[in-house]
């Protein structure tokens, strides 16, 4: 159990947050957080992080979770094209004997991301566990026209940020060589997977051209989020193979593993691009709106009518795909 009482835990958790910002009338210290209302649609949204299922304190250093506890929070507003405002932060603390310091690491991580994002922690909680730790992040945001994952339509352009695979590369560098240092391209592998950036300029920026139909952050991979977006939307889609932007350091460490990049593109997860279906006549304005947050912009498919089921198209064949991704059930 960690060492000392759980009030003097949080005052020294608060000193690492620092003092609130602008907006919010009352922080952590009272029964709830104060905050001055937005004019905007209101977003919530949360995610737990469990020992054992989310992450490994072999791999992940307590920085990196506090940060990636924040920043996968925040990719669920981005998705939305919302920004995200407000953070509750509750903490299980595990009845492993850890001093406040592995705490106050966490929280220094948290508190990273938060000031990446624009994000103020107003609260939460600390409770002791008897299994492992857990960290459980609602956040709060704000969107002017929330984008919905259920508008795409046949015909639609499908749409992609970035590049897909580190981070199931680097996660699986670790799992075969238990450790996360050694050449450029697993560093940034290992980074990528730890230390996740949110696309919340990139989504604003689309959305702000009126072109984009649907949206969801990749988070379990391509093919499971697609399949998201082609469910509620009522559509299909084809992806053209050859188009998916595979990351370069996830070529590389699957050539060293002997795997394949694709599969960790389509079933890996935890990229936290954006996934986009676009009207066809607005991807050239889109593609541009995302380019100037300094991101790359790839159109790799296109939806279609009839059922919602997946294709991935090569020069000489075009064969199904399963959805897959990560579940937690």
């Amino acid at each position: 159990m960690v060492t000392g009482g759980e009030f003097e835990l949080i005052n020294r958790l608060r000193e690492v947050l620092g003092p609130p910002p602008d907006g919010v009338y009352r922080s952590i210290g009272d029964d709830a957080a104060v905050l001055v209302p937005p004019v905007n649609k209101l977003l919530f949204s949360c995610d737990m992080l469990v020992e054992g299922v989310h992450f490994r304190l072999d791999f992940s250093t307590p920085f990196e979770l506090g940060w990636k506890a924040l920043a996968v929070n925040v990719s669920d507003m981005a998705a939305m094209a919302g920004t995200p405002r407000y953070a509750l932060v509750a903490l299980g603390v595990s009845a492993a004997d850890r001093p406040f310091s592995f705490y106050e690491e966490i929280y220094r991580g948290l508190a990273g991301a938060a000031r990446r994002y624009g994000v103020a922690v107003v609260g939460g909680d600390t409770v002791r566990t008897r299994g492992p730790l857990v960290i459980d992040v609602a956040i709060m945001g704000e969107a002017d026209r929330p984008i919905m994952r259920c508008g795409g339509r046949p015909g639609d352009l499908i749409a992609v940020t970035g590049s897909l695979g580190a981070s199931t590369a680097g996660l699986e560098w670790f799992l075969r060589h238990r450790r996360r240092l050694g050449s450029p391209p697993v560093e940034r592998a290992v980074l990528a997977h730890q230390m996740p950036e949110a696309r919340v300029r990139e989504a604003r920026a689309a959305a702000a051209t009126g072109g984009v139909t649907s949206m969801i952050d990749i988070s379990d991979g391509l093919a499971g989020d697609l399949g998201h977006l082609c469910e509620q939307s009522g559509a299909g889609a084809v992806l053209d193979a050859g188009a998916i932007p595979l990351d370069e350091d996830a070529v590389e460490l699957a050539r060293q593993l002997g795997a394949n990049p694709m599969e960790w593109a389509l079933h890996g997860g935890e990229d936290y691009e954006l996934l986009m279906t676009v009207a066809a006549d607005r991807a050239p304005a889109v593609g541009e709106a995302v380019a100037t947050c300094g991101t790359s912009f790839h159109l790799i498919g296109r939806m279609t009518a009839g059922e919602t089921g997946i294709t991935l198209r090569f020069a000489d064949r075009t064969v199904p795909i399963t959805r897959g991704g990560y579940t937690h059930f």
